[in-house]
């Protein structure tokens, strides 16, 4: 067994069964920190979801977490005190790619740098 309770052929199996149908070149390591990273995620959105008294539930027709917006906003603030601080510091940036340049577009091409 592996973390995550998979043995290293079920992941390699996996692996391979992904390549097969998507055309992709992974390997197991790629499935094992897919599984973990998803595993983090769940975690979070279960706690969520059985917190007592909260109100969410998960829609199996949507397939996401229903919950009444002040109900979220306090729990958040339970959760996670300093969640407007952090909002105002790393705000809603997301990369795109859009507007991006490589390092070289920076430097000064007659000069050198």
């Amino acid at each position: 067994m592996t973390d995550n309770g998979w043995r290293k052929e079920s992941l390699k199996r996996t692996a391979d069964e992904i390549n097969s149908r998507l055309g992709t070149n992974l390997v197991s390591d790629n499935v094992r920190s897919k599984l973990k990273t998803m595993k983090a995620t769940w975690l979070v959105a279960k706690h969520a979801v059985d917190a007592s008294g909260f109100g969410l539930a998960f829609n199996k027709e949507t397939k996401r977490i229903d919950v009444d917006d002040n109900a979220w906003a306090s729990y958040i603030k339970k959760m996670f005190p300093f969640y407007n601080e952090c909002c105002i510091l790393f705000g809603n940036d997301r990369a795109t790619g859009e507007g991006g340049n490589t390092g070289f577009d920076d430097m000064d091409t007659n000069t050198g740098g």
